[in-house]
């Protein structure tokens, strides 16, 4: 049997709420960056494929990341379920806090759905920047 302590399972959940503020800075940088009004300057559009190929495979790594976060916060969630003899309150509170960490881990590719929008204009979820103008 695995004993888990309250100490090693409140690290496990600050690190893993530290992962996801970070994983948060780094799609609201990423947004950021690409949706600024310098995006439509002429004198960029020289380089709009090799920005666009780039902006691509960022996409690709925060959806990757995404997802990840998005598997190891449910399996947690499904452990925290599963512990008989948890105070109920304070199960309460730690799904409470681990549904943040999963709201804030979410990335939507707004090119697959058609519906592209900045962060700024839909701020519930990541959302992947409009590509450069060509």
């Amino acid at each position: 049997m695995l004993k888990l302590t309250r100490e090693q399972f409140d690290a496990t959940v600050n690190k893993l709420k530290s992962i996801t503020d970070d994983y948060d800075t780094a799609c609201t940088d990423f947004g950021n960056v690409h949706s600024g009004d310098w995006s439509a300057a002429e004198q960029l559009n020289q380089f709009a494929a090799p920005l666009t190929k780039a902006t691509d495979e960022v996409n690709t790594s925060l959806t990757t990341m995404s997802q990840n976060l998005q598997k190891v916060i449910k399996n947690l969630k499904d452990s925290v379920d599963s512990i008989e003899g948890m105070d109920e309150e304070l199960k309460a509170r730690v799904n409470a806090k681990l549904n943040a960490m999963e709201k804030s881990s979410e990335y939507t590719d707004q090119e697959k759905n058609g519906d592209w929008a900045p962060p700024s204009v839909q701020p519930e979820k990541h959302q992947r920047p409009t590509p450069l103008q060509q």
